[in-house]
């Protein structure tokens, strides 16, 4: 079947958005799954739905549907219900047909688009569903290609299930909500008198569990996002990315530091200094503030970012920036793109909450993801790379292929006044006892000391030695 033209994806853009999409107005009616299909694949190209039909006569006629299609020029397996058409929910051959599909694309090594538009399942279908569950995270375990998850209306049980295990959830604002239990039942046991949104609603996901990457206003405006984040992936053949000559010296780094240490600094104006186009695309922006996640290119490469924060908690880590880092490595091995650290961390966020919350596990996670990614490492010290935390984050003891250090940076098990206070030594001898960027090239402890300038530079450089010309899937 061949998509719409790119004008006639346009008209069906505006009757669902209306004239005023571009301002982000509200849906005025919802799409179906070939209208969802159409805005997913490429312009002008095919998509085939003959691999995953089902001994079902009336399988192609379903209003969950699944196809295979290129997406930025990169062979795609898709997913999508129509709760609309789904008024009774998913029985048994429709979860069959889900698992169908999902195991097709994991075999072949294919990236997954799935989205979740809230149908319900029907009481013949549960056995069904947590069969297509337990069959679907096996394959998606075993699978290195990226699972990407649009979420629409109020998605519970087996859905909710099933797009939790996705690498990275697109939600859309308003009536959408992923929960286990839904609010009626929640509500019944726990004698409570909650709405779904407040339950598990975009905003609980997006600021309180980290799950909602990305939120957008609806779900044109969903899709799109999809289409951006497969942007950034290895495989990506459909998106050039711009020269970046002219960029190669960032002499704006070199005052990103303040002199006082009381004043702080937004790590995004560093991301957009080395990306190649003075912008970069961030995920999980509400979540775990102290962390900032995202993708740019660098060198003409899509690369993984994760930066310190300094404005929130002065770059501390805590539970929820573990989780955050963590969440973000296992997309970037999932995309196959090289991940970059930046790293100016004084250490952990200290308390009873935090300890008493898992945070020395959420750690032990962090540097086992780190360890694990199957992808090109690369660590800049900017600051501060203070104790346990300083080790979580991108040092030798997660193995990365380079680390780099800014002149003037400090590394150690603890900074000058926690020298002071437990030594209690005169500065002279704080200062000898203070490890420098100079002490740690000596030791090994990193590879380079740069300039703040030299930074885009020396990155794209160390990118394009560790990457290697991607094969393309077909």
């Amino acid at each position: 079947m061949t998509l719409k033209s790119g004008g006639e994806t346009d008209a069906l853009e505006e009757a669902v958005l209306g004239p005023a999409a571009g301002d982000g107005a509200a849906a005025k009616r919802s799409l179906s799954v070939l209208e969802r299909f159409e805005l997913l694949f490429d312009p002008g190209s095919e998509f085939d739905r003959r691999p995953h039909l089902q001994e079902e006569p009336d399988a192609a006629s379903w209003p969950l549907l699944s196809a295979i299609g290129r997406v930025n020029g990169m062979t795609v397996c898709a997913i999508a219900q129509d709760a609309q058409a789904l008024r009774q929910g998913l029985g048994g051959a429709h979860w069959r047909q889900m698992q169908l599909a999902i195991d097709f694309a994991c075999r072949r090594h294919l990236p997954l688009v799935a989205i979740f538009d809230g149908a319900p399942t029907r009481l013949e279908g549960g056995l069904q569903a947590w069969s297509a569950i337990a069959h679907s995270a096996g394959g998606a375990a075993a699978s290195p290609a990226p699972k990407l998850a649009l979420l629409l209306g109020a998605n519970t049980g087996p859905g909710a299930l099933l797009a939790s295990l996705f690498d990275a959830v697109v939600m859309a604002r308003g009536a959408t909500s992923l929960t286990l239990t839904d609010a009626a039942i929640a509500n019944r046991i726990t004698n409570t008198c909650m709405q779904e949104d407040e339950l598990g609603g975009w905003k609980v996901h997006a600021d309180q569990t980290g799950m909602a990457d990305l939120v957008c206003d609806n779900e044109v405006m969903g899709i799109r996002s999809i289409r951006r984040l497969l942007q950034y992936s290895a495989e990506s053949s459909g998106w050039m990315w711009p020269a970046s000559g002219s960029l190669s010296h960032c002499p704006g780094l070199d005052t990103l530091i303040p002199d006082e240490l009381a004043d702080s600094y937004d790590v995004r104006e560093l991301l957009r200094e080395v990306s190649d186009t003075r912008s970069f695309l961030e995920l999980g922006g509400g979540f775990g503030g102290s962390m900032v996640a995202g993708f740019a290119p660098v060198g003409g490469r899509a690369v993984g970012l994760l930066a310190s924060q300094n404005k929130e908690l002065a770059g501390a880590l805590d539970i929820q920036a573990c989780r955050k880092a963590l969440r973000h490595l296992r997309l970037c091995g999932a995309m196959g793109v090289p991940v970059a650290t930046f790293v100016d961390v004084p250490g952990f966020v200290p308390g009873q909450e935090q300890e008493a919350g898992g945070l020395a596990l959420a750690v032990a996670e962090l540097i086992r993801a780190y360890v694990r990614a199957p992808v090109p490492k690369i660590t800049v010290v900017v600051g501060k790379a203070l104790g346990a935390a300083g080790v979580a984050l991108g040092s030798r003891a997660t193995a990365p292929d380079k680390i780099a250090a800014w002149r003037g940076a400090s590394l150690g098990l603890m900074g000058a006044r926690g020298v002071r206070s437990v030594a209690r030594r005169s500065d002279a001898e704080v200062e000898q006892s203070l490890p420098d960027v100079g002490h740690a090239l000596r030791g090994a402890y990193v590879d380079a000391v740069l300039d703040p300038a030299q930074t885009r530079q020396w990155l794209s450089e160390t990118v394009a030695s560790l990457c290697q010309p991607a094969g393309r899937r077909t």
